[in-house]
């Protein structure tokens, strides 16, 4: 499977094939095994406090590299489904060139549960939207309405603070609070997995079904943590709080072993031929 990607300092094409991973770019070629594989890397990009875009990479382990023995390669002129696909491509060929115990193989004869502290994480959420957005808001109107009883350019230059105060905390805050009060409808209670279904709390969708399962992974901070299953009914989407700027971890914003459902999802994805993906920002 190749991908290319283009951009002004040349084309970079990806190969993914049963023997590893091979870069070409710059009339160059390099192979990497599979083990050297480190992941994706987004970063959101922002210019003076508004959101510009995203630069997504793929990193691999390489001692010849100048950073940390770790080279990144961009992929940011791809869509994000695209570099989606491709971070899947690289996860489902790896575990089908890999050894599989028989503990792997067998890891569903018993379901395996996961219960979701719902009611916490929405009230550690709301604590959390209430610091960030609505404190904020309270402070500069009372900050404005001080102005007003101060005179000459003090209370002005008071005033052009506050307004830009407002279109602050507008553009940074009130999205996130709007994306996040959304999701805090639909965080489930219970998941459960066998060899056949997914089940979250009251439903159940069965392996032949699922047209694709998509997670955002452990390792991303992300203002939400979310699990969308796609199905003849559509889409299916599902929330576990936020892992950006987390409160103490026995008063978590986020399930607390979230990262061990993501892998036990991902697993098995694997071994029902289900399509996965990693919702990748």
């Amino acid at each position: 499977m190749k991908y290319e990607s283009k951009s002004i300092l040349g084309n970079t094409v990806i190969d993914i094939n049963p023997n590893g991973i091979d870069i070409e770019a710059k009339n160059k070629r390099i192979h990497y095994d599979f083990a050297d594989y480190l992941g994706t890397h987004v970063t959101k990009n922002y210019y003076n406090g508004i959101y510009t875009g995203m630069t997504r990479y793929i990193s691999f382990h390489d001692e010849t590299a100048k950073l940390g023995k770790r080279r990144m390669i961009n992929f940011s002129s791809r869509e994000k489904e695209d570099f989606i696909k491709i971070a899947a491509d690289i996860d489902k060929t790896m575990f089908d060139r890999s050894a599989k115990s028989d503990e792997i193989m067998n890891y569903f004869d018993v379901p395996r549960t996961f219960e979701v502290p719902k009611e916490t994480i929405k009230s550690n959420s709301i604590k959390y939207i209430l610091l960030m957005t609505v404190l904020p808001m309270v402070l500069i109107t009372i900050a404005l309405i001080v102005s007003f009883f101060v005179k000459d350019t003090v209370g002005l230059t008071i005033r052009v603070f506050c307004i830009a105060g407002y279109i602050v905390d507008a553009l940074l805050f009130i999205p996130e609070m709007r994306y996040t009060v959304k999701g805090l409808k639909n965080i489930p209670e219970r998941i459960i997995t066998d060899l056949y279904a997914v089940k979250i709390d009251d439903d159940s969708f069965a392996r032949e079904s699922i047209e694709f399962l998509k997670i955002t992974p452990s390792t991303y901070r992300k203002w939400e943590r979310r699990l969308t299953i796609r199905d003849k009914d559509g889409d299916h989407i599902f929330s576990f709080g936020s892992s950006k700027n987390d409160l103490k971890k026995d008063n978590p914003k986020t399930m607390p072993d979230y990262d061990q459902l993501y892998r036990t999802l991902r697993l098995w994805c694997h071994l029902n031929n289900v399509t996965f993906y990693s919702d990748l920002g």
